[in-house]
């Protein structure tokens, strides 16, 4: 049909290890259809390997991508008095932050000192987080 052959030609879009993941079974096209609804392939293989590795259903994966646009959408809360969020080297900050946790990571600064925001998208993500920070627990 019409739609089969137009969804198909949509997965096409994936990153490749994600093409590769539905080609080996690790997850059905349902799972990378809605992997699809994110905005780069970045946070694409994000999620599945979050989807992968909690052996998720479509439909939690499809909430995953829901939770996980909210979080890329959020504005930002500017309740600062002198704000630098936009400078370069927050956004370096950010940036290293954010390869150093493999997750998203917002810093607002403001006059009186700021606040780092660290997203996380799974328990087992919160979990390897907290490990990186405050080293391994057996919480």
């Amino acid at each position: 049909s019409r739609v089969a052959v137009a969804n198909s030609l949509r997965l096409l879009r994936l990153p490749d290890a994600a093409k590769e993941a539905v080609v080996v079974g690790q997850i059905r096209e349902g799972h990378a259809r809605a992997l699809l609804g994110l905005a780069d392939d970045a946070l694409i293989e994000k999620a599945l390997a979050i989807v992968i590795d909690n052996e998720m259903t479509v439909r939690q994966t499809e909430e995953l991508v829901r939770r996980m646009q909210q979080a890329a959408s959020e504005p930002a809360v500017d309740d600062s008095t002198g704000d630098e969020e936009d400078s370069p080297e927050t956004r370096e900050l950010e940036s290293r932050l954010r390869d150093a946790l493999g997750t998203k990571v917002n810093l607002f600064r403001s006059r009186r000192g700021g606040r780092i925001v660290i997203h996380f998208y799974s328990e087992e993500e919160l979990g390897s987080i907290y490990d990186m920070l405050v080293g391994p627990s057996d919480l």
